[in-house]
């Protein structure tokens, strides 16, 4: 498959919602607008759509201006039409598939009717209604704004973790609680700490411990307090370990390297972060604000010249001091304004997405309410659950009625009165006792949506059954479920913020915990939102991704094994590139495995997978250059449904929107303009503000406020005001509209200004995804390895 045609699927921008992909080849990303088709010798103009709702991310609706060229005219009419399609997101590709593309109403203001109903028929004749194409999901998150429940917040817990600071080569060696160690297995002489985020093995002959950093090794007789010294032998039974996957990495490294210079150990009873600089901190400014940022760091550092506060950043919350050695507070809720200046193409801007109110903040918390979806066959989709010893159920404290879950299983298992459910890489089963047999469940308690964000089993509230038949039920979840919850302040988060010890009687069943969505620390954790999660983002924080990709136990086979190596219940983590356990996903790739994906595609279908560039066929078929799962419904170029092709317009036609008057302006530099159907004029002009005075005075006549009303004596004024007459709730909503929120033309210049932001922010997004997507591929082919934090 050509390198061009496989950029075509992750970068097809709006206009598809009109037009049916077009030719990557012939597109750039700022030349896909406006798009122009022909018919019967007529040409009609589409611009980019702008977006009014999402409603529960299945229907699309929005609004496009349109240009009509009849033939035979030299004149161009502009009108309205408004558009709703059927959705379905591949995360992967980060677009949108829509599916019944309908135009629900067609309107040419300010021509005759006449001419009008002629341009209607042109437009008709041209588009692809009822067809299926591909739209940018940046660009359809950039045109929406958040509702109430996408802005629902959950009580998250701001206190700082351990932070640590260093300014030589360091490394953050986490136990959850204290030390445990266990024997290997076939080799007595070796015992091995299974709840820790590094290779760590005790020679009881000698009394020493060995710590794996890297390809070297470091040895200590004080697990805790160190001092720790590079080992130049190792004990000859380490050539006893066991040839399996668990111990693949550490074999690999025996006798390992002298380090040219062995790093300080710091240890922590859990989880913590490490803020490591390359000697003494260097600071630089930030233009625009007071701002500075340690350029000499992997971490998100700044220092506040107003105040000389340091702040620092870490899996979505904000923690400030006055050193970098602490003692550290929380400020998430309390930054100063200057970080919302931080320029959009600064190296730093990526942290704009943890700053409440900007934009990228408001992006990350709708992508994160955007649920991903899988259709689950009924009759071969099964479970097993395993419990070490019998199982073990306490109650769940908080709940609006009783809920148990399971102490002593890697799995969520709840029992509501006397019925059992367990959630497994996102999908829900039902049983009538705890050991099964287990069937894909219809319809979830709701009471088990009640469970609080104290509770280490919270982030299963966000699964949920979206629809049913006798043979399949459709299941999805929203980011909560691999932990990133939108917070009080307004932004997205990664972890609850607990450590299991101080708040979990039941913490001897920690090692059944998956800490990265209740801990939140231990891993550097930084959003990225082109990659829609959080990831770690360096290697001193253990091989296996910190907290988040420790030990665990399998009380299946009876064995420990060791993030990083062996899948637990939730699929491998793949600790060193991504940090979210549950996604499988590479911080350094465009595309990866969702939870639904290790089922296999003969008993689930991954929502998020109808189409792929390059990456997945059916039944090894390419239809159209994209191999895609529902037959081809993503076609380059040629418009298969309608026989015509689209193609860019002329930049002639400008930036053009609708107005919520329904009359059709354009931008032109920081000028607005209104077509009257003869022409452009600009809309401040004594004939647009007499028309909109006009319009005003029309609305308050229809609210039964004429000017032979307003002059009526003040006794019909108090038989209104004692009747609570629906004239004066109608006086005073006309004044409002008109009056109370400023002049009309300053109204419509916000809106549109607004509607201005949202396109530029949505196309800027989907090209800087388009530039990652390249530059990743490149690597990936041998141009300079792979980018990550490191």
């Amino acid at each position: 498959m050509c390198h061009s045609c496989k950029l075509f699927l992750l970068f097809v921008w709006m206009i598809t919602l009109i037009a049916g992909t077009a030719c990557a080849q012939t597109e750039g990303p700022t030349k896909g607008w406006p798009r122009s088709y022909e018919s019967g010798g007529n040409k009609v103009i589409v611009y980019q759509p702008q977006l009014d709702e999402w409603q529960d991310y299945g229907l699309l609706l929005g609004k496009a201006a349109v240009a009509v060229e009849l033939k035979g005219k030299a004149q161009e009419y502009y009108g309205a039409i408004d558009l709703q399609a059927t959705t379905e997101v591949d995360f992967g590709s980060r677009t949108v598939l829509l599916e019944k593309l309908a135009v629900t109403k067609l309107t040419f203001p300010n021509i005759d009717e006449t001419l009008a109903d002629k341009c209607r028929k042109a437009v008709k004749n041209s588009l692809p209604v009822g067809k299926t194409m591909t739209i940018s999901l940046d660009r359809i998150l950039a045109g929406l704004e958040r509702t109430a429940e996408q802005a629902k917040a959950v009580a998250l817990n701001f206190e700082p973790p351990p932070i640590y600071s260093s300014e030589t080569p360091a490394a953050l060696v986490m136990f959850m609680g204290e030390p445990k160690l266990k024997a290997v297995p076939g080799v007595p002489e070796l015992l091995t700490a299974v709840n820790t985020n590094w290779d760590i093995l005790l020679d009881i002959g000698t009394s020493k411990y060995y710590l794996l950093h890297g390809q070297s090794w470091m040895v200590t007789t004080n697990l805790l307090k160190g001092p720790w010294q590079a080992a130049t032998s190792l004990p000859k039974s380490f050539l006893k370990l066991p040839d399996d996957k668990n111990w693949k990495v550490v074999k690999q490294n025996i006798p390992g390297f002298l380090p040219a210079e062995v790093p300080k150990v710091l240890v922590s009873l859990k989880p913590a972060e490490l803020i490591l600089t390359e000697g003494a901190a260097n600071y630089s400014p930030i233009e625009g604000t007071r701002l500075l940022y340690v350029s000499n760091t992997e971490s998100d550092i700044f220092i506040h010249s107003g105040s000389g506060q340091i702040y620092f950043l870490t899996a979505g919350r904000w923690f400030s001091a006055k050193s970098l050695s602490g003692p550290w507070s929380a400020a998430s809720a309390k930054l100063p304004t200057d970080f919302a200046k931080i320029p959009t193409d600064h190296k730093k801007a990526h942290v704009l997405s943890s700053i409440p109110g900007t934009p990228e903040a408001d992006a990350a918390v709708l992508l994160a309410s955007v649920p991903r979806k899988a259709t689950v066959d009924r009759k071969s989709t099964t479970l097993r659950v395993v419990y070490e010893g019998d199982p073990e159920f306490v109650v769940v404290n908080g709940t609006s009625s009783a809920v148990y879950y399971a102490v002593n299983s890697p799995y969520s298992v709840f029992r509501v009165e006397n019925r059992y459910y367990s959630v497994h890489n996102g999908i829900w089963f039902v049983a009538s006792s705890p050991t099964g047999t287990w069937v894909v469940c219809a319809s979830v308690p709701l009471v088990i949506y009640t469970i609080p964000s104290t509770h280490p089993k919270h982030n299963v509230t966000y699964v949920r059954v979206y629809d049913s038949t006798p043979d399949t039920i459709v299941v999805g979840y929203t980011s909560g479920y691999s932990g990133t919850y939108v917070a009080t302040t307004g932004v997205v988060m990664f972890g609850l913020g607990y450590w299991m010890a101080y708040d979990d009687p039941y913490y001897h069943y920690h090692h059944y915990h998956y800490h990265s969505h209740y801990y939140a620390y231990g891993s550097g954790a930084h959003y990225d939102y082109y990659h829609g999660g959080y990831y770690h983002s360096a290697r001193y924080y253990g091989p296996h991704g910190g907290a988040a990709g420790w030990s665990g136990y399998d009380p299946g086979s009876g064995t420990y094994y060791r993030g990083g190596y062996v899948s637990g219940p939730y699929g491998n983590a793949f600790a060193r590139e991504a940090y979210n356990p549950y996604t499988n996903r590479y911080a350094a790739q465009a595309g990866g495995k969702t939870p639904y994906g290790s089922w296999g595609r003969t008993v689930v279908q991954d929502g998020n997978d109808w189409a792929r560039a390059g990456h997945r066929s059916k039944g090894g078929k390419i239809v159209g250059a994209i191999e895609t799962s529902k037959g081809g419904k993503a076609i380059g170029g040629y418009n298969k449904w309608t026989g015509r092709g689209a193609v860019v317009g002329k930049d002639k036609y400008g930036d053009v929107y609708v107005g919520r008057d329904g009359n059709v302006y354009k931008r032109e530099g920081e000028t607005w303009q209104k077509n009257s159907g003869k022409g452009w004029s600009d809309v401040d002009t004594a004939a647009d503000r007499n028309s909109a005075q006009s319009r005003a005075d029309s609305a308050r006549s229809r609210a039964g406020i004429s000017e032979r009303t307003r002059s009526v004596t003040s006794n019909i004024n108090s038989q209104r005001t004692r009747s609570g007459s629906s004239g004066s709730s109608r006086l005073s909503s006309g004044r409002s509209r008109y009056s109370s929120q400023g002049s009309y033309s300053q109204r419509r210049s916000n809106n549109l200004n607004r509607e201005y932001k949202k396109r530029s922010r949505g196309n800027s997004r989907a090209n800087n995804f388009q530039k990652r997507s390249r530059s990743t591929r490149q690597r990936s082919s041998g141009g300079g390895g792979r980018s990550r934090r490191r």
